[in-house]
């Protein structure tokens, strides 16, 4: 989904103010994809990760200058699966691994299950690097089952999930 930003701003004076933008106090390059309106305002096409930060606007006339008031503007994006749990043969009774890595802004809940329902006896543990969650399940097998790594966020456009599953199957004990 394509968003947009448009921040305004007012100003008075006479003679009338040049405006420029300031992004995290560095002057904004304009481009094909930022531009300042007719009537200074401040449009952001296609917002991106990078987007994100504190905006001013500056009014420049040859009596001086004035800022804005700052705005933040906050990036939030889907959950996204970046590493997703393999397919695994194993042993009766013995200790498996899972891995899934997700991403987003917020950042998403990893919730394991096994043929559709939580998993039990299982551990997990969870590392945050940067804005990736890796999240590592481990637990004793006795039977074949289908796991499932689901991530989830709630951001402005609604919540958001994303799963993936993986087969683990376990060689009889003799």
């Amino acid at each position: 989904m394509e968003s947009k930003a448009v921040l305004p701003c007012v100003t008075l004076g006479n003679p009338k103010p040049d405006v420029t933008w300031l992004k995290d106090d560095e002057l904004i390059k304009i481009s094909d994809r930022i531009t300042i309106l007719d009537y200074g305002a401040l449009k952001i096409h296609r917002i991106q990760k990078e987007d994100a930060g504190m905006y001013r606007c500056v009014a420049r006339n040859s009596f001086g200058l004035a800022f804005s008031k700052p705005v933040t503007i906050e990036v939030q994006t889907p959950a996204r699966l970046l590493r997703v749990p393999k397919e695994k043969r194993a042993d009766y009774g013995s200790q498996i691994t899972l891995e899934c890595n997700a991403t987003g802004n917020p950042i998403p809940t990893i919730t394991w299950l096994e043929n559709g329902n939580a998993v039990s006896g299982a551990s997990v543990e969870e590392t945050l690097v940067e804005d990736v969650i890796l999240s590592v399940l481990k637990v004793t097998v006795t039977k074949s089952a289908l796991y499932t790594c689901v991530a989830s966020n709630r951001h402005s456009s609604g919540a958001n999930t994303v799963k993936k599953s993986a087969r683990v199957i376990v060689t009889d004990w003799r």
